[in-house]
């Protein structure tokens, strides 16, 4: 899944406010803690809504590679607790000036059991937590 969006900050705001885990935990839905385990390395607790199922994930969030302040890759591997089965993501995010309007293009690719029991399903879900995540991050750095 590829998808971009610009937000009306300079760059360096943008990387900032994506670089501080309270900010960002705040912006991702669902997200009920986050605990710093060590440099780049995180856990957190996540709650989400799938069809009829009501999933609350434990997930660990690893930073493989920083190129500040204009690209980030992470991967993330949860359980779902109560269930059995695992998801994975790996993702990357770029960030570019342009006319100074900061444009952010994210990539973000599903593995594991829970992701392959019904792909249209948990595409559509993480596609509409993306969007409320970007419109989080919107919010918080243009005002709005």
């Amino acid at each position: 899944m590829n998808k971009n969006f610009s937000i009306n900050a300079h760059p360096d705001k943008v990387w900032n406010f994506l670089m501080d885990t309270k900010n960002l935990a705040e912006c991702i839905p669902g997200c009920e803690e986050v605990e710093e385990i060590s440099s780049n390395v995180y856990n957190a607790l996540i709650t989400m809504q799938i069809a009829f199922m009501k999933l609350r994930f434990k997930v660990n969030v690893k930073v493989t590679e920083i190129e500040a302040p204009t690209f980030l890759r992470f991967s993330v591997e949860g359980v779902p607790l109560g269930l059995v089965g695992q998801i994975k993501l790996d993702a990357s995010l770029k960030l570019s000036e342009v006319n100074q309007v900061t444009e952010v293009y994210y990539e973000m690719r599903f593995a594991g059991k829970l992701d392959s029991l019904d792909q249209p399903v948990f595409r559509s879900k993480a596609k509409d937590i993306g969007s409320e995540f970007v419109k989080n991050i919107c919010t918080r750095l243009e005002g709005k």
